[in-house]
């Protein structure tokens, strides 16, 4: 009987772990990201679209995405890119993306130039912005670790039962 309590207690800490281990997979990559585009090559750009689009969240919070659409040139050909930066999607941690966002549409009122990140392997991948959020990764790296501090205490029952015979 005690077992089945165990299992059943344990259930919440499976997506808890997997949500940790998802977590923790988004800064691996991020910071993979961030150490492959410090070799790319910095390319002057015309912008051809700028800013970022608010949204309102429950809390009454604001949430900003920047966006570009750039063309630039790299060993004579000409591309297209869209890519801000090394973090995709859009968050409210920090004022990065709104920071972002506002210097691309300023550029792009202003008709200037802006400088890209180009892959000189793949030159139709192009970054904006290269540089790691901090910000980010703490709230990111603190959500894996209570995630996965909570998980393995849900699940720590039935680990530490594992091999051992059921009393009768």
């Amino acid at each position: 009987m005690k077992h089945r309590r165990n299992l059943f207690l344990a259930l919440p800490g499976v997506p808890l772990c997997v949500l940790a281990l998802m977590l923790s997979y988004s800064i691996g990559g991020t910071f993979w990201r961030a150490c492959a585009v410090q070799g790319w090559t910095a390319t002057p750009a015309q912008l051809l679209e700028g800013g970022f689009k608010k949204t309102s969240v429950l809390r009454g919070g604001t949430v900003f995405k920047p966006f570009a659409t750039y063309t630039y040139v790299f060993e004579g050909r000409r591309y297209e890119g869209s890519r801000v930066s090394i973090t995709d999607g859009e968050d409210a941690v920090g004022d990065t993306q709104q920071r972002l966002g506002q210097q691309l549409a300023e550029a792009f009122s202003r008709g200037e130039t802006i400088t890209v990140y180009v892959d000189p392997n793949q030159p139709e991948s192009a970054v904006y912005d290269r540089m790691l959020r901090w910000e980010l990764l703490a709230y990111r790296t603190a959500g894996a670790l209570v995630f996965g501090v909570l998980g393995v205490a849900f699940l720590w029952p039935v680990l530490r039962s594992v091999g051992k015979q059921p009393a009768d």
